[in-house]
């Protein structure tokens, strides 16, 4: 029996290393996103959150269909870096969600290339779908729209209809639940 034993032990140990080697063998790509959240940044430190960093594809962000999601945590300097595996490369919206903001999309879709880095700066208007209605303006930098609007203690339809409305928004292309 002892052998026998032996034997079954370098069995599971070498095939824990084909497993091993197969993880290993992973791409990596990996997006760096920078954002900072109305109410968590006082303009000069942000406290630590969790986010959500997407990629989509498709040619509309409205249409467009979700490939992958992770959480992380936006740092005190307000970055956070996404580590997504095996992902093709392609054109990808990159979308930023936190459940106390309204959720943000690159201002187009962004060429990544399977193993890359890709840099997202979400503090600029610019780089943001619908940046200068996106974001609001905490001192001299940009951040995401806290979204209980209305103040009702809830975040709902309610909140983004009166942030467009105060806007003066009909229709802004939202980005579109995962």
């Amino acid at each position: 029996m002892g052998r026998r034993k032996a034997i079954l032990w370098q069995w599971v140990v070498t095939l824990g290393i084909i497993a091993l080697h197969w993880t290993s063998a992973q791409t990596i790509t990996t997006v760096h996103v920078q954002a900072y959240m109305q109410g968590f940044w006082n303009g000069s430190i942000h406290l630590p959150v969790p986010i959500a960093v997407e990629l989509r594809s498709g040619a509309q962000l409205q249409t467009s269909t979700l490939v992958d999601r992770k959480a992380v945590m936006l740092s005190t300097t307000g970055t956070a870096t996404a580590l997504f595996q095996n992902l093709n490369s392609g054109n990808y919206w990159i979308v930023v969600r936190c459940g106390s903001h309204l959720p943000v999309a690159s201002s187009t879709a962004v060429a990544i290339s399977s193993g890359a880095t890709v840099s997202w700066d979400f503090r600029n208007p610019a780089n943001v779908y619908n940046g200068n209605f996106a974001l609001v303006q905490v001192g001299n930098s940009y951040a995401l729209r806290a979204a209980d609007a209305n103040n009702d203690q809830g975040v709902n339809i309610t909140d983004v209809l009166q942030v467009l409305q105060n806007n003066g928004l009909n229709n802004p292309g939202q980005v579109p639940e995962p």
